[in-house]
């Protein structure tokens, strides 16, 4: 696998992307000086894009175009949000003003964006074209390929790193200035493992062996020693498994197969304490709250391949209470998701 850098311009008005852009460009700014309420959420529902507060009142729906909508994510302001649209054998990405309505072409591609994630500083998005780790400028629209056979990938919280899992398993550390030369990035670690994120600028966490158990660790950039974070050990390491950080950064929340139902269920563990607590059985798509203490999710146990049965639930964070929130919707994404979570079928 081999670490490529190509510097792409793209153009918005490029071969092909003007007819294809007609249908957005034409309906832009129809909803000007819309309020964003308090714990906002974004959901997908009959493929078009919805906003609602954190209970699912108030719901409007914020598409621009009639086109089918994937994979929401917000900006860090939590004024703008990223989104792509399908056009045929096509794809799009664009950015909203919620406030105003305005919106604005990003990039297009043939290969489906997913994976969405807008940096600290509202300045880049990052995401991936199937294994293809890209980086695109959103003031100057240019992009940039980082890495040629990722995985998954995260942005530190001052924005000036990312550390990405490749498909040879390698955990890798970028700069990503895009004002200069990329340097070859920095190897990490060079094993099996899952869900890297950043739970500060010099930690790093993931899945992975620990004396042949499989637990989650905190890798210290300062000395790159890593030591296991929470008591939770299981007897193999999960692809599928996900790592998310509190808003606040408090707790994990730990997503995984469990071993008997093959179903995903989330774990909660205090940063500080390590209390880890199973919270939520099976759970697709789990997210917290930006502020509320609840997390959003999907029903695992209701999507197939032979029919989508699709429902947001909310939860406290000790998941004694469930909630249904949205009927046939899925793809929620809250301002404390640096991430998409879109619902994906073949998942």
């Amino acid at each position: 696998m081999r670490n490529t850098l190509i510097l792409l311009t793209v153009l918005m008005f490029g071969v092909g992307c003007a007819s294809l852009n007609s249908d957005i460009s034409s309906v832009a700014n129809l909803s000007a000086d819309r309020t964003i309420p308090i714990s906002p959420i974004l959901y997908i529902e009959d493929d078009s894009l919805w906003m609602a507060d954190a209970v699912g009142n108030d719901a409007v729906n914020i598409s621009q175009s009639s086109d089918d909508h994937f994979a929401p994510v917000w900006f860090p302001n939590e004024v703008e949000v990223a989104y792509g649209v399908v056009i045929d054998d096509y794809y799009e990405l664009w950015n909203q003003d919620i406030q105003t309505g305005s919106s604005e072409f990003l990039v297009g591609t043939k290969e489906l964006p997913h994976d969405l994630q807008v940096s600290p500083n509202n300045q880049y998005l990052m995401y991936f074209e199937a294994d293809n780790l890209y980086m695109l400028d959103i003031e100057q629209k240019t992009r940039t390929r980082l890495y040629e056979g990722a995985i998954s990938a995260d942005w530190s919280p001052d924005g000036k790193q990312i550390v990405y899992l490749t498909s040879d398993n390698r955990l890798l550390l970028q700069d990503f200035k895009l004002d200069e030369d990329l340097s070859e990035p920095l190897l990490l670690l060079e094993q099996e493992v899952v869900s890297p994120i950043f739970i500060d600028t010099d930690l790093i966490a993931y899945e992975t062996d620990w004396d042949g158990e499989y637990t989650v660790l905190a890798l210290d950039l300062r000395s790159f020693e890593a030591e296991p974070i929470t008591s939770l050990r299981f007897s193999s390491l999960q692809p599928s498994s996900k790592l998310r950080l509190e808003p606040n950064g408090s707790r994990l929340m730990y997503i995984r197969q469990d071993d008997v139902t093959e179903l995903p269920n989330a774990w909660v563990f205090h940063m500080e304490s390590d209390a880890p607590k199973l919270i939520l059985t099976n759970v697709y798509n789990a997210i917290w709250s930006a502020e509320e203490n609840m997390i959003f999710y999907l029903d695992s146990t209701l999507i197939n391949k032979d029919e989508i049965q699709t429902m947001i639930y909310s939860a406290t964070d000790n998941g004694l209470s469930k909630t249904e929130i949205i009927t046939g919707a899925h793809s929620v994404v809250t301002p404390g998701a640096n991430d998409s979570n879109e619902y994906k079928l073949d998942s």
